[in-house]
């Protein structure tokens, strides 16, 4: 078959058609798909084509193209850009829609961020010091002084709100208070200024108006977390129904899991029940949560604090100092606990800068005294005495503690004179008597320490503490079956829980291991099944043959236990005939011992009763 050849007039493939084909017929390039008419006779012999072009050239596929579909294809040519035309108009369009994409974009982030702010101005989220509720019985300074600012005004109850939210954080409790209730007034279903008002008032320490008020705001949003946390928080620092802000402390957890105050909340009303390892627990998951919470390093190391473990409530006020919670009652606690491991110039440094932070404070000064005299620096201890004499001159405590400063020094006429003093300006004081009791013992003078002990029962006949000392006092002397009896009168004052029970249980069998062995056996052993393993059961397992000496120092955890382990040593051996062993135990009594302990007056007696002997027997 005869066929014709011409190129495609979009992009020049040579094309072949039968020759049969007749002029004008619409056919389609099938490199490009471009519909296009053959051309006529005339115009059929302008094309020139070479033979090389005839080889290479495609076959076209055969189609044929009804009227309808020819005008159609005109048009779509008609109205179809150019290629580049046609790439030019989807840039444009694309950044038509790019630039459309961004402005919504932006009005909707404008859109959310405004929705934010207004949902944190009226949101009761407390300003930071809620998450760092005040501490019972200590100093408060939760606010900078605050300063001159004009009364500021508002409008609705929100402005009112911020108003009373920057008042609170400047430190002005009343303005904000008063902010507070002027939004109250304007929208009484508020529930944020119920609960940030309920905050101010805490910290003014207006507990009733502080549970008052969070618990209208838990009213209005049940759904809240901070209202529970002040609630609770309230409780405790007033020292009032720890359960409910267990309660209030866990509701809120539940709500909003996570919440170092509420943790916090959580652990300090556990240790108002006595329940202190799980007070620590609770404090452990709060700084897990936020590992800067020195506040509530502060409350676990109270707590270690009140289960004698020296070393670990030491490190968590360490902590909390180096995190910048500096208060006078954070130094004064680590300061005990290096005063009962034996640190005595790390007390005293503490001791003085809880002072530089908290001047006239009487037991400050009290505490620094008694380590000044621990550690031999006698007219140090004075002067600090004389000032917290200066401070509470009623205090018997401060003069009963200046006689041990003068018998230290060796000035027994000026202690007599003080302890005289006492007793004339307090005729009918127990401890008063007691005290001047200690220096007729000191100077020997046995038949006076006698009559104030019992003008001390006279005057107060269930005061155990006295049984206890006439009782050792009796058993420095020898007169053991009177030591037992002053042990069993007190024993019948004091019952199974007083904390003197174990005391007057080891003076018992003391004064009966001699004579009677087998009730001091029983004695020790009756008390020691009946108690726990804790201190000092473990003095009586030593007393019943249940311990060791090595095991019973080795249990001891501080100075405190230390000292009534050696003393108590130094008993035995003093009883078994051991003089020497026994001096050693007592000597350390003496020397590293707590002055107002019992003990360290046993010591005293029992080393002066040997000094007679070897002088009387050199």
């Amino acid at each position: 078959m005869a066929m014709t050849r011409w190129p495609c007039p979009s992009c020049n493939v040579i094309l072949r058609v039968a020759d049969s084909t007749p002029a004008n017929t619409l056919i389609r390039c099938p490199k490009c798909g471009e519909r296009f008419r053959t051309p006529s006779p005339a115009e059929d012999s302008q094309q020139d084509i070479t033979s090389a072009e005839v080889q290479t050239a495609s076959r076209a596929p055969r189609f044929a193209a009804t009227a309808a579909e020819d005008d159609q294809e005109l048009l779509r040519k008609i109205r179809r850009p150019a290629p580049r035309s046609r790439t030019g108009l989807w840039m444009i369009l694309g950044s038509l829609a790019l630039c459309l994409v961004l402005a919504l974009g932006t009005a909707g982030i404008g859109l959310a961020f405004w929705l934010r702010q207004r949902s944190n101005s009226s949101s009761s989220v407390p300003p930071p010091a809620q998450l760092v509720p005040p501490v019972r019985n200590a100093p408060q300074a939760p606010f900078p002084p605050p300063g001159r600012m004009p009364a500021p005004q508002g409008r609705t109850a929100l402005q009112w709100f911020n108003i009373g939210n920057r008042l609170m954080g400047r430190g002005d409790l009343d303005g904000a208070i008063e902010a507070f209730t002027r939004a109250i007034e304007l929208d009484p279903r508020h529930a944020s200024a119920y609960c940030n008002r309920g905050l101010a008032r805490s910290y003014k320490d207006d507990f009733d108006g502080a549970i008052a008020d969070a618990s209208k705001s838990i009213e209005l949003n049940p759904s809240d977390p901070f209202p529970f946390i002040n609630r609770a928080n309230a409780r405790i620092r007033k020292g009032v129904d720890p359960d409910a802000s267990i309660a209030d402390a866990s509701h809120a957890l539940r709500l909003r899991p996570g919440i170092p105050a509420a943790l916090l909340n959580l652990g300090m009303a556990r240790r108002q029940k006595g329940d202190y390892d799980g007070a620590i627990r609770e404090f452990s998951k709060a700084l897990a949560l936020l590992p800067t919470f020195a506040l509530a390093y502060s409350q676990r190391g109270q707590t270690w604090l009140k289960k004698k473990q020296w070393h670990k409530a030491e490190a968590d006020f360490t902590r909390g100092l180096e995190l910048g919670f500096v208060r006078p009652d954070i130094y004064q606690n680590r300061g005990v606990c290096r005063t009962n491991q034996g640190n005595r110039e790390g007390a005293i440094a503490d001791f003085t800068a809880a002072l530089q932070l908290k001047p006239g404070d009487v037991s400050l000064y009290y505490l620094r005294a008694q380590s000044l005299c621990v550690s031999g620096d006698l007219r140090g201890a004075q002067a600090d005495l004389d000032r917290a004499v200066a401070l509470a001159p009623r205090l018997a405590l401060l003069e009963t503690f200046r006689v041990k400063i003068l018998l230290s020094a060796g000035d027994g006429d000026e202690a007599l004179a003080v302890a005289n003093r006492l007793v004339t300006r307090q005729p009918k004081s127990s401890n008063a008597l007691v005290c001047r009791a200690f220096i007729h013992a000191w100077r020997g003078e046995d038949d006076k320490v006698l009559a104030d002990y019992a003008a001390a029962l006279s005057v107060d006949p269930n005061h155990v503490e006295v049984y206890l000392l006439r009782g050792w006092f009796y058993f420095s002397l020898g007169r053991e079956d009177e030591a037992a009896q002053d042990a069993d009168a007190g024993l019948k004052q004091a019952g199974r829980n007083h904390r003197q029970t174990p005391y007057l249980t080891i003076l018992a069998h003391c004064a009966r291991r001699r004579q009677h062995p087998d009730d001091a056996r029983r004695a020790a052993e009756t008390l020691r099944k009946q108690g726990d393993k804790s201190w000092p059961q473990t003095v009586l397992s030593y007393l019943d043959n249940a311990m060791s000496a090595e095991e019973l120092l080795r249990t001891a955890a501080d100075n405190d236990q230390r000292t009534e382990a050696h003393a108590y040593l130094g008993v035995v051996l003093w009883l078994s005939g051991a003089k020497a062993k026994a001096r050693e135990h007592l000597e350390w009594t003496r020397d590293n011992g707590p002055r107002d302990f019992i003990e360290y007056d046993l010591a005293v007696l029992l080393l002066r009763r040997l000094d007679k002997k070897q002088a009387r027997n050199p």
